[in-house]
């Protein structure tokens, strides 16, 4: 029997809604009404788990700030290769756990990370990472140290960072614009490094940006990242954490896939910064799917008015749904980040705006009357005199005011007109333009 990709679809759909109210449907379960179909299922839903290893447990909460013992955890209290000696739990994904532990030799600590078991597999997958993370060594990201195996367990340490990840200190001290802009353009130059190493991320998210002491951003987990000849051998293979995806990884678009990618991944990063929530808020994965393809997020100035409009234009271009109308590269961003902002008009209330304009615009028009009027003759009165009675403009009906003056922003005219008494009765006032397509302001009898 063919396999239906939109069935498949359809129970990974269902499945990844569930799964992210706490619950893991087994995959015998979601193919009752297609046996055929669980084999498929199981190896799609089990790389659905592998897309993000970073993820805090509950069990990381239950002990306050995670340096507890866990006596539930075997591996808790012993030591990995006669070395390492773990001491608690950290966090835990689709690869395996996360733990601080004690290097003694050189009198530090360490993350350990421990594949969830000992299948070939996984254990190939875990030293695959270590591998590639290995070779990039960038003051941004956090560099693996070692990798090794203790009997079924395979492993790899890195430096331990201590301090919050950034979903951490989003959700509990947001950092002000100025400070996100630097976090990101931090990010985004450790990024350019591992792009120009010929690596993409493809998992950039808060979880997995760590903030040392002095709050400056490392990268971390690469897990999923690929080289670029990967990505395009790989075709179909979807990876990320969906709402920080972007729309050609949702799209499974895999030859579009690629720097410009994490790009995206890092507006989405920025945008919750400055804002306090993603970009698009659904209920299920199918809806989050239609807006990253299809919508625009709302501009983040309506969320939070204290964003500087550059900044957002900043963030804006880095969720274009086209890779080419995004940063070409994370060092342009990076860049785009740390220059100085353009200067720009200082933002008043409205009614003050509209106030400024009234009165720019009654100055311009006595300007221009003044200088037209002085030109001219008519009935006897000087030009001067016609325009000017009490203190007031006087528009006499028979001369026309042309103004040079180019147009370069909106700007409102208002008059309070008083009309002299005229002998006939049906003697009308009207307001407008007497030059066909051309802007102006006539009034007359």
């Amino acid at each position: 029997m063919t396999i239906s990709n939109d069935t498949i679809a359809d129970l990974l759909a269902k499945w990844e809604e569930a799964w992210e109210h706490g619950t893991d449907i087994p995959a015998a379960e979601l193919c009752a009404e297609h046996p055929e179909l669980q084999e498929a299922v199981e190896r799609k839903i089990d790389r659905l788990k592998r897309m993000s290893w970073m993820v805090r447990s509950d069990a990381s909460d239950s002990d306050g700030e995670g340096d507890g013992e866990d006596t539930s955890d075997p591996i808790i209290g012993t030591t990995l290769a006669g070395r390492y000696k773990i001491e608690a739990f950290v966090a835990e994904g689709g690869f395996g756990k996360v733990y601080k532990a004690t290097d003694p030799e050189l009198q530090r600590p360490v993350a350990v990370k421990v594949a969830r078991d000992g299948t070939a597999s996984r254990q190939a997958n875990l030293l695959d990472e270590a591998r590639r993370a290995a070779k990039l060594r960038h003051p941004g990201i956090v560099p693996v140290i070692d990798v090794g195996s203790d009997g079924d367990r395979a492993f790899v340490v890195s430096s331990f960072i201590e301090g919050p990840n950034l979903a951490e200190v989003i959700e509990k001290d947001r950092p002000s614009p100025t400070e996100a802009a630097r976090i990101v353009a931090d990010i985004a130059e450790a990024l350019h490094f591992a792009h120009r190493e010929g690596f993409v991320h493809r998992d950039i998210k808060p979880e997995n940006v760590l903030l040392d002491a002095e709050r400056r951003p490392l990268l971390t987990d690469f897990g999923l990242a690929a080289s670029f000849e990967e990505v395009v051998r790989r075709k179909g293979l979807r990876s990320g954490t969906l709402a920080y995806m972007s729309p050609e990884q949702v799209a499974g678009e895999t030859q579009l896939i690629g720097p410009r990618s994490d790009i995206y991944a890092l507006g989405v990063v920025l945008y919750e910064m400055l804002t306090g929530r993603l970009p698009y808020q659904t209920r299920t994965p199918g809806a989050l799917r239609e807006k990253v393809l299809f919508r625009q997020p709302i501009p983040l100035l309506v969320l939070n008015p204290q964003v500087p409009e550059h900044l957002e234009g900043l963030c804006l271009r880095c969720l274009a749904k086209l890779p080419a109308d995004r940063f070409s590269t994370a060092a342009e961003l990076a860049t785009a980040l740390q220059a100085s902002p353009p200067r720009r008009l200082l933002r008043f209330p409205l009614r003050w705006v509209w106030l400024v304009l009234l009165v720019v615009g009654l100055f311009v028009t006595e300007l221009v009357l003044g200088m037209v009027l002085s030109t001219g003759g008519g009935q006897g009165q000087s030009k001067e005199e016609a325009a000017h009675e009490e203190g007031v403009l006087v528009f006499d009906g028979q001369s026309r005011i042309v103004t040079p003056l180019e147009r370069f922003a909106p700007c409102t005219l208002e008059a309070w007109v008083k009309p002299k008494a005229y002998p006939e009765r049906d003697s009308q006032f009207f307001i407008g333009s007497d030059i066909p397509t051309k802007h102006g302001m006539s009034l007359g009898a």
